[in-house]
C-alpha cells in the first residue's frame, strides 16, 4: 500500500510539473515582450542589452558553481540549488513596475536572461544525470 502511495504521489508530481512547465512558458513570452515595449516607450534601449547580458553572466557563474558542486556531491539528479537560482531571478522580475525609472528598464532584462540560461542549466544537469 506504501509503495502504491508513493507511486502516485510521484506521477501527480510529474504530471504537476509538466503543466506548470506549459503554463510558465507562455506567461514567461508574454511578460518579457511586455518588458522590452516598456523599456522602448520610455527611451532606455540600452538597458536591453546590458541587462541580457548581466544576467546571462551572472546565471552563468552562479549556475555553473552549482553544477560543480552537485557533481562533487556526487548527488546531480537534484537541482535545488539551481530551482533557487531560477526563484531569485523570478522575485527580481515579479515587483519589476515598482522599481525606480533605471531600474524598472534594467533589472527585468536581467532576471529574464539570468532565468532563461537557469532553465538551460536545469535542462543540462537532468541530461547529464540521465546519462550516468
Amino acid at each position: 500500500m506504501g509503495k502504491m502511495c508513493w507511486r502516485f504521489l510521484h506521477r501527480a508530481q510529474d504530471l504537476a510539473w509538466i503543466g506548470t512547465k506549459w503554463v510558465a512558458i507562455p506567461l514567461f513570452v508574454l511578460s518579457t515582450l511586455s518588458e522590452i515595449v516598456y523599456t522602448l516607450s520610455v527611451g532606455k534601449e540600452s538597458c536591453i542589452p546590458l541587462g541580457i547580458v548581466m544576467g546571462f553572466m551572472l546565471s552563468k557563474v552562479v549556475g555553473n558553481a552549482c553544477l560543480d558542486v552537485m557533481q562533487e556531491l556526487q548527488d546531480a539528479r537534484i537541482t535545488w540549488p539551481l530551482v533557487l537560482l531560477a526563484s531569485f531571478f523570478i522575485l527580481l522580475k515579479l515587483p519589476g513596475p515598482y522599481y525606480p525609472s533605471w531600474a524598472a528598464a534594467f533589472l527585468p532584462h536581467v532576471a529574464n536572461a539570468g532565468l532563461l540560461k537557469t532553465v538551460f542549466l536545469i535542462r543540462d544537469s537532468q541530461r547529464i544525470s540521465v546519462g550516468q
